[in-house]
């Protein structure tokens, strides 16, 4: 992370950024992400603060943009705990394989469903809603100078 202010562990203590047990952090104060990977993204912007004076204008006014507009934040959690959970499942033996299955797995396959195949399905299912929904609220913000379509 070149572009980046380099911070040690002493000076995040010191300026209680992630705090102490017992105390209140300044990244609490913060902290009003809605999802896990939001919360993670917060937790880099605070340990990595940018430097270049015009990425931090484009942060700033993005920022601002969304404050005065007050958008809720329009998607169900649940579905990007499901895809976060989908897409770090790195196991190859959770993979789908073109094999051709025996005669026994496709028995199996009708009376119980294996449950990485299910995490699969889930995870897949939640990519199209979370689809569904980027798409519904696009299709509501603002047209013109000031929107962000």
């Amino acid at each position: 992370m070149e572009n980046y202010f380099q911070t040690d562990q002493q000076t995040l203590d010191d300026l209680m950024i992630f705090g102490q047990p017992g105390k209140k952090s300044i990244f609490e104060l913060f902290d009003n992400t809605y999802t896990r990977g939001g919360g993670n993204k917060l937790k880099e912007m605070f340990r990595y603060p940018m430097v270049e004076p015009e990425e931090i204008k484009t942060r700033l006014g993005l920022l601002k943009y969304l404050s005065e507009e007050a958008y809720e934040f329009p998607f169900r959690r649940d579905l990007f705990d499901t895809i976060d959970k989908y897409l770090d499942d790195h196991d190859k033996r959770s993979k789908l394989t073109r094999e051709t299955l025996s005669m026994k797995e496709k028995v199996m396959g009708m009376v119980a469903t294996d449950p990485k195949i299910k995490a699969i399905q889930a995870g897949v299912k939640a990519v199209w809603e979370l689809i569904r929904e980027i798409q519904e609220f696009v299709s509501q913000l603002p047209q013109g100078e000031k929107g962000l379509r």
